[in-house]
């Protein structure tokens, strides 16, 4: 089938009441704002996470509450570009196959302990491990390191994985090709480090409160399984000056309760999920804000059923993308390619988006 004979559509956005949720980037407070005293987020989550592991994680919800806990080498900032966290810095050799990242010297565990680049290196073993239970798992093959399909095809030991420490706080990977996304890997908190000793000796139970030890800008004060979480920040994090919240907590409540209890002031951000979607854009709408995010819809047409070329014009002419985005996938955006232009690539997007007119008197000319 041409590509051409597809019609998909992009959903862009994640509604959000206010804000998205607890970011726990540093930011800069604009000349003459005065802060209030207290600075307490309180957020909404629809369930409670599955865990905070970053090697566990294999869902958003996860990763949202877990976020706080922990600092990869790089993170994505809110402008789009990628932002030095637990690194800061590296470089890339001339022929684009290895990557040195230097840590930061006054990064540090919450105990006070130095995050190393060993740190890195067993949390990356781990995930990459022949025994992962990790979605990214397979990271370091889409990051192309050496070696990486075989650890991942279970053919060599994940000790051959190219990645080294070279000293206690320099980092570094090799590739078999260039991948210039390698940051956009990197920036996943799966990738973040963890506590070898804490992990050995406590098991699984390693992310309770009375045992764990995170590197990122906040300490897990409480959690309580269905109820809440809660976070301090931490005072001898690296960037404590730029870290404006002082406390954190999220609770879990289904979406309909959850905007009930956003009403009332006793959370401050919420997501807002289709069942209400409507409800709160006639409501709230100046409140309502919108998260990109990239996905898409399309009908599988590559089915004896559709083996037809016009059976698929027709199907592509006949379908109003327009209304479906407009109507039915709030906030997507009708389209006629797999790739989304907000990509970091996507200026480099070959064919443009084109879109029928519907109805359309072409319409049956062009499947007669």
């Amino acid at each position: 089938m041409q590509n051409k004979y597809f019609f998909s559509l992009f959903s862009l956005s994640l509604f959000s009441l206010v804000a998205s949720s607890f970011n726990a980037q540093a930011i800069t407070i604009p000349q003459g704002v005065t802060l209030a005293p207290k600075q307490e987020y309180i957020f909404n989550l629809p369930s409670f996470p599955a865990t905070i592991d970053p090697g566990l994680i294999g869902d958003t919800l996860s990763a949202r509450a877990a976020e706080p806990l922990f600092d990869t080498l790089y993170r994505l900032g809110s402008s789009g570009d990628f932002l030095p966290t637990a690194a800061s810095g590296y470089k890339v050799s001339d022929d684009q196959l290895t990557w040195t990242f230097y840590l930061r010297p006054e990064a540090t565990w919450h105990d006070g302990k130095p995050v190393t680049a060993q740190d890195f290196i067993y949390a990356w073993q781990r995930l990459a491990a022949h025994d992962s239970r990790s979605i990214f798992a397979n990271a370091f093959v889409n990051m192309h390191v050496v070696n990486a399909d075989g650890v991942y095809q279970r053919l060599i030991k994940v000790e051959e994985l190219g990645i080294s420490a070279l000293d206690s706080h320099t980092l570094e990977i090799k590739l078999y090709q260039p991948t210039p996304w390698l940051l956009q890997i990197i920036a996943n908190l799966a990738l973040a480090p963890v506590r070898q000793d804490l992990i050995e000796k406590y098991g699984s139970a390693w992310t309770q409160p009375e045992h764990f030890i995170g590197n990122g800008p906040y300490t897990l004060s409480t959690y309580l399984p269905n109820d809440q979480i809660t976070y301090q920040k931490r005072e001898d994090y690296w960037d404590s000056q730029n870290i404006y919240i002082t406390q954190a907590k999220a609770i879990f409540s289904e979406p309909r309760i959850a905007y009930y209890r956003y009403l009332t002031g006793e959370i401050l951000v919420t997501e807002v999920f289709k069942g209400i979607s409507k409800q709160v854009f006639a409501e709230r709408p100046s409140e309502v804000y919108l998260t990109p995010r990239n996905a898409s819809y399309y009908l599988n047409l590559n089915s004896q059923s559709f083996a037809d070329l016009k059976v698929r014009q027709a199907l592509a002419l006949l379908t109003d993308t327009q209304y479906l985005s407009k109507h039915i996938v709030l906030g997507a955006t009708a389209t006629s390619i797999f790739a989304p232009t907000s990509l970091q690539d996507g200026q480099y997007q070959k064919q443009a988006p084109y879109f029928y007119n519907f109805p359309s008197d072409n319409n049956a000319q062009a499947i007669a």
